[in-house]
């Protein structure tokens, strides 16, 4: 172990005891150009202590271990960054380099073939994943995952957005009392986007062959979440029935709306051009024991509590 005092770590000249023993210690364990050394402690005794290794061929490359104000500062710099960190292949023959600082600031992590996944342009504070060159404060050169959700436009609870989904659903026709039993034709099929509480369902439902009777309001069944817990649910959920064909006489389905707490709308029509709405009854308006009958496309939104 070498100890080495020094005027700025004493406080005070050194004595000629003390400058004996410096050089005493460092011959003790000296290393020369071209030999090698094991030491079992190196201890340099300073107000700002630093081990600064040096390359002598002139390239200008430097390993420095600093201590400052307590804490401490490891440097590696070349002649082309202000540091960086870099691997040895296991044969010692490939150089893989894996963070390095640039001379303006910009911090580059590369992958195992030193190609830049990630970069932070200190200069215009944007940071880069999968790109060398963000355009942007972030810029994501791929997809990201947010497990959380994101603030957009705020840091409170109604700028988060927590939730985007988008997947298929069976639409599918009840009713109030006695559902019809039918068998569903090959053009049913339902389609839903969810943004945060707010679902957009499209879709298409046609019957095949209906064998019973069924009695009470009519239903469009299925939805792919529960209509929210509240009153309002009923006047924020409108169905838009863009056709209807094939149904009784004067029971056409003309629109709809969202029941409370429910995962189905209420389907209604007019009796008359000028007439009111009124809730569909199931028996009045499905045709049945027919193939390809009682068919409507339709979209809707509606909030939920999922």
């Amino acid at each position: 172990m070498s100890t080495i005092v020094t005027r700025a770590g004493k406080g005070s000249p050194l004595t000629n005891t003390e400058v004996d023993a410096n050089f005493t210690n460092l011959n003790a364990d000296k290393y020369e150009q071209g030999s090698s050394a094991v030491l079992d402690d190196l201890r340099i005794v300073d107000g700002s202590p630093r081990l600064k290794l040096e390359d002598s061929d002139g390239t200008d490359q430097e390993l420095e271990i600093i201590q400052v104000a307590g804490g401490s500062i490891f440097t590696a710099r070349d002649n082309t960054s202000h540091g960086s960190i870099s691997f040895k292949s296991t044969d010692g023959t490939n150089n893989y380099p894996r963070f390095k600082v640039a001379p303006d600031g910009d911090f580059n992590f590369y992958n195992n073939v030193g190609v830049t996944k990630m970069k932070w342009d200190a200069p215009n504070a944007r940071l880069g994943i999968n790109t060398n060159s963000p355009s942007r404060q972030l810029d994501v050169n791929g997809k990201a995952y947010i497990a959380d959700g994101v603030y957009i436009g705020g840091n409170v609870a109604a700028n988060l957005l927590a939730d985007y989904e988008e997947g298929t659903w069976t639409p599918a026709y009840t009713a109030q009392t006695t559902s019809p039993t039918y068998t569903q034709d090959s053009l049913t099929a339902g389609y839903y986007t969810k943004v945060g509480n707010l679902v957009t369902i499209t879709g298409r439902l046609r019957t095949d062959n209906i064998t019973n009777t069924p009695a009470g309001d009519l239903r469009l069944s299925g939805l792919p979440f529960n209509v929210a817990n509240t009153t309002f649910s009923q006047q924020s959920g409108a169905l838009v029935i863009g056709l209807a064909k094939t149904f009784e006489s004067n029971y056409f389905p003309h629109s709809g709306y969202a029941v409370q707490n429910s995962d189905y709308y209420i389907i209604t029509h007019r009796q008359a051009s000028n007439g009111v709405l009124l809730d569909l009854g199931a028996g009045n308006a499905l045709k049945t024991g027919l193939d390809d009958k009682n068919e409507i496309s339709f979209t809707a939104q509606y909030f939920t509590d999922a």
